[in-house]
């Protein structure tokens, strides 16, 4: 039999420290111990006889009545139960919302709300304001893209989530908010009073060099979304557009019924636009519905990783059908549709209920779409997360990442840095003492968290402009 004491290579040199030692691995062995056979002994439950009741419910029965809840709030078992439930069946589309969430999710499918007419994204410094819905409260109220808001109503925003941002911006028709800017270098407070907004459809006539398209923008598919792209397709066939250009970039989906809607205004009625898989049962093809419809020379659609989902359904559907062409990147691969269900306090599931299938029968989940144009260009969306910390200050002769994101930004809005590696030298502070000058910042050369949010903000302004969309370009560069 082993000797205990043998299992150290060192031997306490003195008897009662030994015995002390041995002592306390005993109580430590016993506090573990202890507890274990404790509940063993006197509480551990023979196996369950088979009465009928699921695993499942067996588990939920004994937490319930024997669980002591030791969390500072008290746990909805549950609620608990379904989220793991969902959250372990291997489909993010699938999930649970409190009545709050719904609502959250609801309004930004639909696209219609009371707010300001701004779309943002968020980052270190906050809310970035990437464009500026024309006619919108912003709009009257002076905010620009580029701007970046660090309150609402003067409660700071800094590492919130867009979530929590838009509950504070967005609210009841006819109230005021008030946005604290950053701009140049200045603060400002904006006063905005909110409106009902239609944000999923923004679209314009654009010229270039004697090239007229139809630029078509659709952020999401609501209810109203097929309404107001009519209203944009009788804009351009008012004006002879032949040309347009769809952008679905960023649209994550939304309802499929407005596609088919959508849909049915381009393409020939009864020509099939996608079909619908459910669990059982053979595939439900989905035609088109009008008995008129738009037509148009040439036809585009800029997409990225993020077109998802129903914005992959009528990029596939007229690719297929029109031969319209494709441009930018693969797209993200949702080939999924989901449903809810309303629960009995109001909260809901989101689960997936069928799979969708372009007019060719084929599935793309997993996959996308692939572009007929690839483009690869920087993006916007590539700088959000991009910051210094408040105090921290990059100068000449030092190295490191921050300054390869720097030197990346600089080179981007045309500021040659001569460098994109990270070293700092003479001609990177050049760049920056030269955008500093241009941005009415004091112009050391110094690279601080100022500099950092004034170079993101002119970066928004430079996206927004459609000679430096590298997707839009191209397309002006096939026109035929």
């Amino acid at each position: 039999m082993e000797n205990k004491n043998d299992m150290n290579e060192k031997q306490p040199k003195n008897e009662k420290v030994k015995h002390i030692l041995q002592l306390v691995a005993m109580l430590g062995l016993g506090i573990w111990l202890g507890c274990f056979v404790r509940f063993s002994s006197t509480h551990q439950q023979a196996p369950q006889e088979n009465t009928g009741l699921s695993r499942f419910q067996t588990v939920y029965d004994t937490i319930a009545q024997m669980w002591v809840d030791t969390n500072e709030e008290p746990v909805d078992l549950e609620t608990a139960a379904i989220k793991g439930f969902l959250e372990n069946i291997g489909d993010p589309h699938t999930m649970y919302f409190t009545n709050e969430q719904l609502n959250d999710f609801t309004s930004a499918v639909e696209g219609s709300f009371a707010g300001i007419g701004v779309t943002y994204s968020m980052g270190e410094a906050g809310g970035y304001v990437s464009s500026v819905m024309e006619g919108t409260p912003a709009s009257v109220a002076g905010i620009l893209a580029g701007d970046v808001f660090t309150k609402v109503d003067g409660k700071s925003i800094i590492g919130m989530t867009s979530s929590e941002v838009k509950q504070l911006v967005t609210g009841d028709e006819g109230t005021k908010v008030t946005l604290t800017i950053l701009r140049n270098g200045q603060t400002l407070d904006i006063e905005v009073t909110r409106q009902v907004i239609d944000s999923s459809v923004t679209y314009e006539k654009r010229e270039s060099d004697g090239k007229v398209i139809g630029y078509l923008d659709i952020n999401t598919f609501g209810n109203l979304t097929d309404q107001s792209v009519k209203k944009a397709l009788d804009f351009f066939t008012e004006n002879q557009i032949e040309t347009i250009v769809i952008d679905l970039r960023d649209n994550t989906g939304g309802y499929l019924s407005s596609v088919q809607a959508i849909l049915s205004l381009f393409v020939q009625k009864d020509t099939v636009l996608f079909s619908m898989q459910e669990k059982n049962g053979p595939a439900q093809e989905f035609k088109a519905l009008n008995e008129k419809h738009y037509s148009f020379k040439q036809g585009y659609i800029l997409t990225n990783e993020e077109t998802a989902s129903a914005s992959e359904v009528m990029a596939g559907a007229l690719s297929q059908i029109l031969d319209y062409q494709l441009v930018g990147k693969t797209t993200y691969g949702k080939g999924t549709a989901q449903t809810q269900m309303m629960l009995s306090d109001m909260s809901s599931i989101k689960y997936t209920y069928a799979r969708w299938l372009l007019p060719s029968g084929e599935c793309i989940n997993g996959i996308g779409i692939q572009p007929d144009i690839e483009v690869e260009a920087v993006a916007l969306s590539d700088f959000y997360n991009i910051t210094l910390e408040k105090d921290e200050v990059l100068k000449y002769d030092m190295v490191g990442q921050r300054i390869a994101d720097m030197q990346h930004m600089l080179i981007t809005l045309g500021f040659d840095t001569g460098r994109s590696d990270g070293y700092f030298d003479a001609k990177t502070k050049d760049a920056l003492m030269a955008f500093e000058k241009e941005h009415r910042l004091e112009a050391d050369g110094l690279y601080n968290k100022q500099d950092n949010d004034e170079l993101i903000s002119a970066l928004i302004n430079y996206f927004a402009d459609p000679s430096h969309d590298a997707c839009y370009q191209k397309v002006l560069e096939e026109m035929r």
